[in-house]
């Protein structure tokens, strides 16, 4: 498959700052592969969130530009808070820079949550949802250990899936309202949970 651009999902850090700093490093590893496997753009939107003086994606641009990755070959944003963010986002970027096709990078256990909330904003035709150890096969050797070093741990991998599945919940909770204003509440959700100058905890 032939993909246009490349798109990083965030990772909060503070919860577990060392492992969630590797997964999005892995994420990172992951998309810089991708793109150099299709010539595309790769892409990073996430804001500096509660915990973290460097937004997210700042972090992985210094990592696509260690990798040798140009910065007239990336699209940059500090403006997501929540996955639902990610997604809208990323699509009107898609179709602003004429994208006709996206893959995006995120952890397995996100892998069901980002492609259900892709779907409400592309067509899946036009986006597919990947994690970093489905790349593997096109990376470089430091791509490769980074990915390798990024992959979660069966205890970890239970846990990041409990806490999808509460995400899960409370998306099913108020998925009968209207989609701009479910969308809203969502948004607004992610911010007020991970803005760093948020004061809940």
């Amino acid at each position: 498959m032939r993909f246009d651009a490349v798109m990083v999902m965030g990772k909060e850090l503070r919860l577990d700052p060392t492992r969630g700093a590797r997964e999005l490093r892995a994420r990172a590893a992951a998309a810089s592969a991708l793109s150099r496997k299709n010539a595309a753009v790769l892409m990073a939107l996430e804001a500096p969130l509660k915990g973290q003086e460097r937004s997210g994606s700042a972090i992985v641009a210094a990592h696509w530009e260690a990798l040798g990755h140009l910065s007239e070959h990336l699209v940059l944003r500090t403006e997501t808070y929540s996955t639902r963010q990610e997604a809208m986002l990323g699509a009107r970027l898609a179709d602003a820079h004429g994208f006709q096709r996206i893959a995006v990078v995120t952890a397995s256990y996100h892998l069901a949550r980002t492609r259900q909330l892709f779907s409400d904003h592309l067509p899946l035709n036009r986006v597919c949802i990947l994690a970093p150890e489905a790349c593997l096969r096109f990376a470089s050797p430091e791509e490769r250990t980074w990915i390798l070093e990024g992959t979660v741990s069966p205890e970890d991998l239970k846990w990041e899936s409990e806490r999808e599945k509460r995400w899960e919940r409370m998306e099913r909770l108020i998925r009968p309202l209207p989609s701009s204003l479910r969308w809203k509440l969502e948004c607004q959700a992610g911010r007020l949970l991970r803005h760093k100058d948020s004061v809940l905890v």
